[in-house]
């Protein structure tokens, strides 16, 4: 889930860039991430849908690659989407954090969690929140070095955006998710998707200070380690700006619904449609939580 909607057309063709040899950067709506050795390739995250999943294939076979092992970051359906279909095809395993792996596996929880636990609304039932296809995960990603083949990543935690989100590092690249987003999407929504502040703000303290040269996220441009800690700085401040504003508006006792209205009014969030609504309510009541 990139913010408080979709960033882009998940129809536009998806671009393969280079960010160092045989690490690969895979532009779109939602980023993945490649990892060649010889003719194998591991993925990073699947994009949103089948279609999705077919450019990633199309651009792996003009690599003359397979994909021997699927990685997901978390379970937002935009990054696991494509993930069913790309098993099926390729007949490669899904590797996936705990917690990320019941959703992935059972996608109907993402836009569960979003209405309160009740079942959720036709707005809530869209591709962007409810993944198409149920993704049977393989194995568990758990912290530090893993061996799939001939690759050997690591597995770093990266929590906030979602309860237990990771990157996976290879070399001295760091796929990273959605642990931050460009400066631009945080203009366009001022209201970052984050399921538990706390942790979102160490993990945002934390990544300058990784040993990598390179970090790839999810949505936007891969960044350099010299690159990155404005964006980082502005990821921080915003949701900084989120609880100072709940912290706030909280001096008498308020309902969500006025709390939200508080920070949207502040930031200049557009909260009308439904599924806007839901995303920003998570990130208030993550914000309440703190």
């Amino acid at each position: 889930m990139g913010t408080c909607g979709p960033l882009n057309r998940f129809g536009e063709t998806m671009k393969l860039r280079l960010i160092r040899p045989n690490a690969y950067h895979l532009r779109g709506g939602s980023n993945a991430g490649l990892l060649v050795h010889g003719q194998e390739a591991l993925l990073i995250d699947t994009g949103l849908d089948d279609d999705a999943g077919r450019r990633i294939l199309r651009l792996a076979e003009g690599l003359g690659v397979s994909i021997t092992a699927i990685l997901i970051t978390h379970a937002h359906a935009d990054h696991f989407g494509g993930g069913a279909f790309l098993r099926r095809r390729t007949g490669a395993p899904v590797y996936a954090p705990a917690v990320e792996a019941g959703i992935i596996a059972h996608p109907l929880l993402e836009p569960l969690f979003l209405f309160g636990g009740a079942m959720p609304i036709a707005e809530l039932r869209g591709r962007f929140t409810l993944a198409r296809r149920s993704c049977p995960v393989d194995h568990l990603l758990e912290p530090g070095p893993l061996t799939i083949g001939p690759f050997t990543v690591e597995v770093v935690p990266l929590p906030g955006h979602a309860p237990n989100q990771v990157g996976i590092a290879w070399e001295d690249v760091l796929f990273c998710a959605d642990a931050f987003f460009p400066i631009e999407v945080l203009q366009k929504h001022p209201i970052p998707f984050c399921a538990d502040v706390g942790p979102a703000l160490e993990t945002l303290a934390r990544l300058p200070t990784m040993p990598y040269a390179f970090f790839a996220p999810g949505h936007g441009d891969s960044l350099t380690s010299e690159t990155l800690p404005a964006v980082i700085e502005a990821n921080r401040q915003q949701l900084q700006t989120i609880l100072q504003v709940v912290q706030e508006t909280l001096d008498e006792p308020q309902e969500t619904a006025a709390l939200l209205k508080a920070v949207a009014d502040h930031l200049g969030a557009d909260h009308r449609a439904p599924w806007q609504h839901y995303l920003a309510q998570t990130t208030v009541l993550a914000a309440l939580a703190y």
